[in-house]
């Protein structure tokens, strides 16, 4: 009988590895940088994508935080809320506070929403480091830096 055999080239071994992604977030609008980041984490840009079979995501290092922008009056009008359950304690804080508050949470959110609500979730989370400043810990790894502003062709856009 007769047996295939698959041989892994380079770039499929390229693609199994994780890489690190560094972006700097001065200026970057808060949805259309959690919604190029999403896809990194998640492992979409690569050719051997298979959700069912192996997780391929990468890491994605976000600098740069603390001056993030919104479009509109975005700051002032979109509001965060949390709930616990227990009747009053309905938490509701405004963009702005929430943001001089920790400069990480708003970018973190946006980006968590953009994820599968399952298990994989957490893991993809696990991945994304974010940073209000320029300083981040990871200066020991190979980085790759990604505009957040550029729309590369990795990604396939539909249209109607």
């Amino acid at each position: 009988s007769t047996m295939s055999r698959f041989t892994r080239t380079f770039k499929d071994i390229q693609a199994g590895s994780r890489q690190f992604f560094v972006v700097d977030a001065r200026d970057a609008i808060v949805g259309r940088l959690a919604s190029r980041i999403s896809p990194i984490l998640q492992g979409k840009h690569k050719p051997i994508y298979n959700m069912q079979e192996h997780d391929c995501g990468d890491y994605v290092i976000v600098v740069n935080s603390k001056y993030i922008r919104f479009t509109g009056h975005k700051w002032k009008r979109k509001i965060y809320k949390h709930y616990s359950g227990y009747p009053g304690s309905l938490k509701e804080i405004p963009a702005d506070f929430a943001h001089m508050k920790d400069p990480t949470y708003i970018l973190k959110q946006a980006v968590k929403r953009m994820l599968p609500k399952n298990n994989t979730q957490g893991i993809y989370m696990d991945r994304l480091k974010i940073f209000g400043d320029e300083k981040h810990d990871y200066l020991g790894e190979f980085l790759i830096p990604l505009d957040p502003m550029e729309e590369d062709g990795t990604f396939q856009e539909t249209r109607f």
